[in-house]
């Protein structure tokens, strides 16, 4: 079976770097400022941090939330999707507090305990190793597993 060609997905170039290659090309094209490249968000410097800083702070966050949210619950799979939601929502509400200048990606595995089944999960980052970093926090109880992840990103 053929696929037409308006299937797939068609990506504009950047005006930016179109402006840039028209220039090198010697062409002299005109590029609005709303086109350009957005400016870097700009932040107060007191308040920058890299995530190694706050990593234990941010444990703390995570332990937190999951305790308050999961302590003394049987695992339900029908609940277990919205348990995940509120996790992540807890946790990158706290987390926004600590550091002006982290973007965080937070992931929540809530998994059932009682039927011995196995897991396995990895999770990789390529980062700059003086600003960014991850952690993970397990909690578990008789019933129900839960396994969270953060990555926290300098701007």
């Amino acid at each position: 079976r053929e696929v037409a060609a308006d299937h797939f997905l068609r990506i504009s170039p950047c005006p930016a770097k179109q402006a840039a290659a028209a220039a090198a090309a010697g062409r002299d094209e005109d590029v609005r400022a709303e086109d350009a490249a957005p400016a870097p968000r700009q932040r107060d410097p007191a308040l920058a941090c890299a995530f190694r800083e706050v990593a234990t702070h941010a444990e703390e966050v995570v332990q937190r939330a999951i305790v308050q949210l999961m302590d003394g619950r049987s695992y339900k799979p029908g609940r277990a999707p919205r348990w995940v939601d509120e996790v992540n929502a807890a946790v990158l509400r706290d987390l926004t507090q600590l550091c002006s200048n982290l973007k965080y990606v937070v992931s929540t595995i809530v998994f059932e305990r009682e039927k011995g089944a196995g897991l396995n999960y990895s999770t990789s980052m390529y980062m700059d190793p003086d600003l960014d970093s991850s952690i993970n926090v397990s909690w578990e109880n008789d019933s129900v597993g839960c396994i969270v992840t953060v990555f926290g990103l300098a701007l």
